[in-house]
């Protein structure tokens, strides 16, 4: 029997789920097909309620983008008060649907889907709503063969109430990190698109078990890395293997990042290109404050835990949802029509209240105003990029001119290159997919291939040795650095990841088992072991102290290492994503805000944000200069370590995996093609 739900009639039965029951009805009001979900859930409490109606309005926020399903209305079940929501009617069902009745898709149809999702995903990140549930059977057909997405916010009323026994989420989709009860981010919505991307094609998800045992599938998607998807090109297939990866900081940085990889292989492949769809940032913005403090009365305090709480990403700087916000269309990442003489200046940091551009001092930057006499204008020009200042004809960026002139070079490595070290004898890069690690002298020639363990991810160095996590199998090894030979291997647990050094210690994430450890080089032993609260993303290692970032929590800890405990936490924004330390200070890069932090290592405060482009994902130090890598436009950025200022950037065209800064010199590692790419400064 059809439920009864006030304003709708005519409700037939057209499908059921894992979260509950779709109808096809009639808006008697305004006399109009439409769907209707109702929940599986009953007794719904009042946090859950409340809870419920904020991620209807979060969906609500986001049907301006045309490749998320419409929300027209919710409310809750006469009889029983189930949850209920109403959107738009597609009649060619989902994705999922389409696979199964008529075969996997073309993969560059798949291609395309692919990328309006992940610009509908940009558009929900931004507005800080995460899907969790992303599978083909929440990829709708559209009107006109398009994608859109659905069933945004519904993962939030898992654990609230009682369910009628359907499953909350397909575990062939779901993040891996979902599944151990870690706070996911972006990139798990990223594994469920690249899952769906990879089942479209295949006709199968990427882990497959026939087990009727939830616990046994979900072991093996735990376990068992992806299979490999044939009968695509090379460079998809690996863009697809890289998504699902087991650990988060192999995938994509965000979904724009994802999505323009997307559009780099139809260029590679001479396909036309979709536009990705992105909101536009800081454009009609509105805050969350009211939707955090909500949730902070209708949530218990919480333990460190995770489950899959509220699809909101919450913190301090969670983007600000918009009821209807412009997109930034990205037609293709290829090369521009040759700009006009002021298009070789690379966009500059966003004007501030401060004069003269200078970083913001004392804490959190303010809002993306415009400065009295120093508007920003952006001209399209023939399909080319303009940044002029309104500044009264001159187009230099406060402050002075940004230089442009470094000479990037590319070098072929080993396969997926991740973690970079450089040092003034040379330059050190993990390859992933080789088990190795490639040595090379400052000018980019090749010394040596060493192998290592299973999955090499970062490398840091000490004055005599290489250290090396080996996420595959648990384990750091030690490199001479004269002979090139491993001379230690070291089991420190479960996938260790980030890595850092100083002359009589070193120190790494072990992500699988939330805490960071130091190994001690006299006797190749771990000595000291830190359990940690959140996950940790970065590390790095000064005189002084040992710097860890919480990108869920929006902060960097400080550990002191004579005694392994935490003294300290440092708010710096929205989503962190790496640290670097040097005489200056503490780097730390905000991905949500745009920025690179810099903290100071005596008051353990905030002393400079700035500006530094769309998502940066990496930052290096060489003591007088400080480098950042972009990963939304694929670039590398110079901030003065002095002054805090911007001083130059470099295309690099792919998004950065690995940095290291020394001798006057970046190195960036990039796996969309495997290569390293030598920038240098002063060509």
């Amino acid at each position: 029997m059809p439920p009864r739900i006030d304003g709708f009639d005519d409700l037939t039965l057209i499908g059921r789920g894992g979260f509950g029951t779709v109808y096809r009805a009639r808006q008697t009001r305004v006399d109009r097909v439409v769907a209707v979900k109702v929940l599986d859930v009953v007794d719904v409490d009042e946090a859950a309620r409340r809870r419920f109606e904020r991620e209807c309005q979060a969906m609500g926020r986001l049907s301006w983008h045309p490749h998320v399903v419409v929300l027209h209305d919710s409310g809750l079940c006469e009889e029983d008060s189930r949850p209920w929501l109403s959107m738009e009617y597609l009649p060619a069902g989902s994705f999922g649907d389409l696979v199964e009745t008529r075969g996997a898709l073309a993969w560059q149809d798949a291609l395309a889907r692919g990328v309006e999702v992940a610009g509908a995903l940009g558009a929900a990140h931004g507005a800080g709503v995460l899907h969790r549930d992303l599978k083909p059977e929440n990829l709708l057909v559209g009107p006109f063969g398009e994608a859109k997405l659905g069933d945004f916010g519904i993962a939030a009323f898992e654990g609230s109430g009682a369910t009628t026994g359907h499953a909350t989420f397909s575990v062939a989709h779901v993040a891996p990190e979902i599944l151990e009860g870690a706070e996911p981010d972006e990139r798990a919505d990223l594994y469920g698109l690249a899952s769906t991307l990879f089942t479209l094609v295949d006709g199968a998800p990427p882990v497959v078990d026939g087990s009727p045992s939830l616990a046994a599938q979900i072991t093996r998607v735990l376990r068992e890395p992806a299979r490999t998807l044939s009968g695509v090109p090379d460079d998809v297939a690996r863009l697809l293997a890289e998504s699902l990866a087991k650990d988060p900081d192999v995938r994509p940085v965000d979904a724009a990042a994802f999505g323009q990889q997307l559009q780099r292989a139809q260029r590679d492949h001479g396909l036309p290109v979709t536009e990705l769809r992105l909101a536009a940032r800081g454009v009609a913005e509105r805050g969350l404050d009211e939707n955090a403090a909500a949730e902070a009365e209708d949530e218990p305090p919480s333990d460190g835990g995770s489950g899959a709480g509220p699809t909101s990403i919450e913190g301090p700087g969670a983007r600000p949802a918009a009821d209807r916000r412009p997109t930034i269309s990205i037609p293709t990442p290829g090369p521009l029509p040759a700009p006009a003489p002021e298009a070789d200046a690379p966009p500059a940091p966003a004007p501030r209240s401060e004069s003269e551009g200078e970083a913001t001092r004392g804490g959190r930057r303010p809002a993306r105003a415009v400065a009295a006499g120093a508007l920003l204008v952006l001209l399209l020009i023939g399909g080319a990029v303009v940044w002029r200042w309104a500044d009264g004809g001159s187009d230099d960026p406060p402050g002075g001119p940004v230089e442009t002139s470094p000479r990037v070079e590319s070098i072929a490595v080993g396969s997926a290159p991740r973690g970079v070290v450089a040092t003034p004898a040379g330059v050190w890069v993990a390859n992933s997919d080789d088990d190795s690690v490639t040595r090379l002298t400052g000018s980019g020639d090749e010394v040596a291939t060493i192998g290592v363990g299973a999955q090499p991810h970062r490398v840091a160095a000490t004055a005599d040795s290489l250290w090396v996590t080996n996420t595959g199998d648990g384990t750091v090894s030690r490199i001479d650095a004269e002979s090139d030979a491993v001379v230690a291997t070291i089991d420190v647990g479960s996938r260790p990841t980030g890595i850092a050094a100083t002359g009589d210690s070193v120190w790494l994430i072990n992500f699988g088992d939330r805490s960071v450890m130091r190994i001690d080089p006299a006797t190749d032993a771990v000595v000291t072991t830190v359990p940690l609260d959140a996950d940790a993303r970065g590390i790095a290692v000064s005189d002084e102290a040992v710097w860890l970032v919480l990108r869920d929590e929006g902060a960097v800890v400080r550990v002191d290492p004579d005694v392994g405990e935490e003294v300290a936490r440092v708010r710096v924004g929205a989503r962190p994503s790496d640290v670097a330390a040097d005489d200056q200070g503490v780097w730390v890069t905000v991905e949500g805000d745009g920025t690179l932090v810099q903290v100071d290592e005596a008051s353990n405060e905030v002393v400079a944000t700035v500006d530094v482009g769309d998502a940066p994902n990496l930052v290096a130090t060489d003591d007088e200069d400080v480098w950042v890598a972009d990963a939304g436009p694929g670039r590398v950025v110079r901030i003065d370590a002095r002054t805090s200022r911007v001083v130059e950037t470099a295309d690099i065209d792919t998004p950065a995996r690995g940095l290291g800064a020394a001798a006057g010199l970046v190195w960036a590692s990039a796996i969309d093609p495997d290569t390293l790419l030598r920038v240098d400064p002063g060509a």
